[in-house]
């Protein structure tokens, strides 16, 4: 009684040993990754495993850098919205499985600007901007001005550089910080044991060398008058410079000294008023001297200047003006150019043709009037081309119109010389292109200014086609023009039905055809983008001819694989047809060319059979297919969730079928029938529960049946324990 004791006693603590074995043997294991990283970065992954654990990991996402067999491991990252670390832990005869998902982001970058070329003492401006966010605080540092703290919005920051040679910016920015939730207790334990990190990307840093030359000494330009009256104001300016300060010195006037890109001087009495002007940009200096005569007052007496034209000449034109008043005199032409003068005529040559007038006059004294226009229409003999603007060659004339003395000689655009004493000639347009005169000379020798131009366009001409498209478009037939030279777009036909196409580039199609009857289409007009009237070429009509369709019918239903079978027209071709049959997986195994053929099945999938009528003539095939699916043996999967169960307990058991499958059924290896649980089909994952009170083996069974009357059958055993 004492043995059967202890063999109890073995027996209960080797089934509580397997029992706990069985429960520290986890399916899942926790694999500690940073929250977030950054696109291209780095990142650790961890798992805490007992001693003696061996590991193997995977990354989707990255790929694993250096030892791949420890509790950690480093990644290099990818470029994916995710990583994924997945690890399998293996302890003993425990197998565990556990991953952890890693968000990347896109890494906050600086791109500064190209800087530009930089002088010492004048003002320099550097730009930037930011991809994938904006910062929440930037600072630009340099050795010219030192590290300065920037507003999160600026983009630009401006310095004035006082010496010359090398120089570094460096711009350092990063993105608003982002609160992480804390992970659990027990995640923070496991983290704590075994820590991991990322490379971050809210962080940015770039620096762009650049290079600060030698000053530039600034140009000194002086604007105002020549000479004042005794005691009047006056203003003088210099032209501005960018970075750079004028200084004035005055002597016989005041002020005696200024600041400014302008001054205003009173004049002394007698003599000349002396100005110095310095403009200083940093180390650079540019200086100039002034005098201005202080003239006896003069008398004002209604000064008046009159404008009158000229004589033309070769390629200019003469205006005159008259002044009366006490020179010098000054004012501005309607141009926009000024003048001075201290004759009472002036002359200007004009090489424009225009309206010319004087907007503004005066004299020493005091301002005057102005009055007379010259008006210039040609600066030298003219040959105006007239004509449409797009005119069409062998339609369309092009008409030359003369200005200046005859005789006019010259060569047209095609090489032609031509000699005439009319004012006006015209010739047909004959090229693509402009058309009209290259150049020519009046009867004094001077060269004739060419104003404007007439493009010849080449009309195209059209050919109407037809085009037999696949038996897939259902035998239908497309109709279009061609165009066989060059064009400009849009190309418009109209047809004998009336319908108007248009397209830009060509064929110019007038779409699918299929009449009831037999139907002539013809081309009667037509015109590309220069509206020129198209020529009508060989052929300008297609014919689209009704002809017989092959029919015939597969069936209904499903075909097996491997059979012979027939098929055969339901019409006969016409007596001059060729009849074509074709099979896209099986074969034709005889009747090729008549009406009835018998082929073989191919392998499980679809199987398309053709017929196809051809003519000896310009008629387009015509074309029909069938489609059928040919099967083959059921294919199912079968699964339990469990190997061995107690009696009366329900194990799960998971299957599938394929559309192959035409029947099925699931019993045990008493015949008992098994139901299913829920929805069951092809491609469905299905379900039953299967439970017994009797012990011992039974073996659960899938039965299926094909389209083709072929069976398959698996079986997986279930052990049933008291």
């Amino acid at each position: 009684m004492h043995g059967r004791k202890s063999t109890l006693a073995i027996i209960i603590v080797s089934f509580l040993a397997a029992f706990r074995l069985l429960a520290d043997c986890s399916p899942s294991v926790v694999v500690q990754v940073p929250v977030a990283a950054c696109k291209s970065g780095t990142a650790t992954a961890a798992v805490a495993g007992p001693a003696g654990a061996t590991y193997a990991w995977t990354v989707d996402g990255g790929t694993i850098a250096g030892d791949a067999a420890g509790d950690r491991i480093n990644v290099s990252l990818g470029t994916n919205a995710t990583a994924t670390a997945s690890v399998t832990l293996t302890s003993g005869g425990c197998v565990s499985h556990g991953n952890g998902v890693i968000a990347l982001h896109d890494p906050f970058n600086v791109r500064i600007a190209a800087i530009p070329a930089a002088q010492a003492g004048e003002p320099l401006t550097i730009s930037w901007a930011y991809d994938n966010g904006a910062p929440a605080h930037q600072t630009i540092s340099g050795a010219d001005f030192g590290n300065v703290s920037l507003e999160p919005s600026v983009r630009s920051y401006t310095y004035t550089p006082q010496t010359s040679g090398s120089r570094q910016v460096v711009i350092d920015a990063a993105l608003p910080s982002q609160a992480i939730s804390a992970p659990s207790g027990s995640r923070q334990r496991a983290v704590a044991k075994s820590p991991v990190s990322a490379s971050g990307c809210a962080t940015v840093r770039s620096a762009m060398p650049y290079t600060v030359g030698l000053c530039a000494e600034p140009a000194v330009i002086i604007d105002g008058p020549a000479s004042v009256g005794p005691g009047t104001s006056f203003q003088l300016s210099v032209r501005p410079q960018p970075g750079a300060v004028a200084t004035w010195t005055i002597s016989n006037g005041s002020p005696a000294t200024a600041t400014g890109d302008s001054v205003t001087i009173t004049a002394g009495s007698t003599g000349t008023v002396g100005v110095n002007v310095r403009l200083t940009r940093g180390a650079c200096v540019g200086q100039l001297d002034r005098a201005v005569d202080i003239a006896a007052q003069a008398v004002c007496n209604e000064p008046k200047a009159v404008v009158s034209a000229g004589p033309v000449g070769c390629g200019s034109a003469s205006v005159n003006a008259t002044f009366t008043g006490k020179p010098p005199f000054s004012g501005m032409w309607s141009d926009g150019s000024r003048f001075t003068s201290g004759a009472t005529t002036l002359n200007k040559m004009v090489t424009m043709p225009g309206n010319y007038s004087i907007v503004s006059f005066e004299d020493a004294a005091c301002a005057g009037s102005s009055s007379g226009m010259a008006v210039i229409s040609a600066v030298g003999p003219t040959a105006t081309i007239v004509g449409k603007a797009s005119s069409c060659i062998g339609t369309d004339k092009v008409t030359v119109q003369f200005k200046g003395t005859p005789p006019f000689s010259g060569v047209w655009r095609d090489g032609t010389n031509f000699l005439t004493n009319e004012m006006q000639i015209e010739r047909p347009v004959t090229a693509t292109g402009p058309n009209g005169i290259d150049y020519g000379y009046d009867g004094t020798g001077c060269l004739l200014a060419v104003l404007g131009s007439v493009q010849g366009f080449q009309p195209v001409t059209l050919h109407a086609l037809q085009y037999c498209l696949s038996p897939d478009f259902d035998n239908v037939v497309l109709i279009y023009a061609a165009v066989d030279s060059d064009f400009v777009d849009p190309v418009t036909v109209t047809w004998s039905d009336g319908v108007t196409t248009s397209s830009n580039g060509v064929p110019v199609y007038r779409g699918p055809s299929n009449p009831g009857q037999t139907t002539t289409y013809t081309i009667v007009s037509g015109h590309d983008g220069s509206n020129c009237p198209a020529i009508i070429g060989t052929p300008a009509s297609v014919t689209v001819n009704v002809s017989a369709i092959p029919d015939f019918e597969l069936g209904v239903g499903d075909i097996c694989t491997g059979l012979t079978k027939t098929a055969s027209l339901v019409t006969p071709p016409p007596s001059d047809a060729t009849v074509l049959w074709f099979i896209d997986n099986g074969s034709i195994v005889s009747g090729q060319g008549t009406s009835s053929v018998q082929y073989q099945t191919g392998v499980p999938g679809t199987m398309v059979l053709g017929c196809t009528f051809t003519y000896p003539d310009s008629r387009c095939p015509t074309s029909h297919r069938g489609t059928a699916r040919i099967d083959a043996d059921p294919v199912g999967t079968l699964m339990l969730d469990k190997q061995q169960i107690s009696s009366g307990q329900t194990v799960l058991i998971t299957f599938t079928i394929d559309t192959a499958t035409w029947t099925w059924n699931l019993h045990d290896s008493a015949n008992q029938y098994i139901p299913w649980v829920g929805l069951c089909g092809a491609h469905t994952t299905c379900q039953a529960q299967y439970s017994s009170t009797n012990t011992g083996t039974t073996n659960i069974t899938l039965e299926m049946e094909g389209f083709c009357s072929n069976k398959k059958s698996m079986s997986v055993p279930l052990t049933i324990v008291p």
